[in-house]
């Protein structure tokens, strides 16, 4: 039996039609709505800035640039399979410089944020992992459409 599975993906269309000029002219607009992967890392990097507060965040962000552009390539990774029906526990790398930059900024860890946050029960660690509960992220749009 062969396992087949689709990764998603999303496709906007929009129509055009050809004028007499060579110009085009837009007939109909896409609208395929927020779902596609930006929307689901933009509600990754919500779920973060919630934990550990905007300016944590946008300090991790600017200052962390290689740090931060490799949590996004792994959460990219765990995305992909990740789905719906998921009750596994969601894995996600977590850089050492976001608990420092927790630190620096709030004087608090990532773990003591969690748990400030209220999300303790859904989010554990393990390592430099942190273990995500699948409702948090179903609940959150993260994940609804993978």
């Amino acid at each position: 039996m062969q396992n087949t599975s689709i990764q998603g993906g999303t496709a906007d269309i929009t129509v055009h039609e050809k004028l007499a000029s060579g110009k085009l002219k837009e007939v109909h607009r896409a609208s395929g709505g927020p779902w596609g992967g930006t929307f689901v890392d933009s509600e990754f990097v919500k779920l973060l800035s919630d934990i550990v507060g905007g300016p944590v965040m946008a300090d991790f962000m600017r200052k962390e640039k290689f740090d931060y552009l490799e949590l996004m390539r792994h959460f990219e990774s765990v995305k992909r399979n990740v789905g719906l029906k998921t009750s596994e526990l969601v894995k996600v790398h977590l850089p050492v410089s976001l608990n420092e930059t927790c630190l620096r900024v709030v004087r608090k860890d990532f773990k003591e944020l969690v748990k400030r946050a209220k999300k303790d029960k859904l989010i554990t660690f393990i390592g430099d992992k942190i273990k995500i509960d699948p409702t948090l992220v179903k609940g959150t749009s993260i994940l609804s459409m993978y």
